[in-house]
């Protein structure tokens, strides 16, 4: 079995829309650890116009600026790496 042409065509879509995004260019990210997705946000950053976070990873955010997180899910470890992540 080899790749065919539909294969090769969503190829050079994926490519085309790295390395070329039309814009404003915008990325959801969830999860619930920050640390597993630390490599994914770094690159992002260089190539969206905006991020947008959700799940249990948000409270560790939301923490490196000061909020209030109760008893949620939090990284202690990274709550600098995320406020030095906001500052790119």
């Amino acid at each position: 079995s080899a790749a065919g042409y539909l294969l090769d065509k969503e190829l050079k879509f994926l490519k085309g829309a790295v390395d070329a995004p039309e814009r404003p260019l915008c990325a959801i990210v969830g999860g619930a650890k920050v640390s597993t997705k630390i490599p994914v946000i770094e690159s992002l950053i260089e190539k969206c116009d905006t991020i947008l976070l959700g799940g249990g990873m948000i409270f560790t955010f939301y923490k490196a600026m000061g909020y209030e997180i109760g008893s949620s899910l939090v990284e202690d470890d990274i709550v600098g790496l995320a406020g030095d992540l906001m500052k790119k």
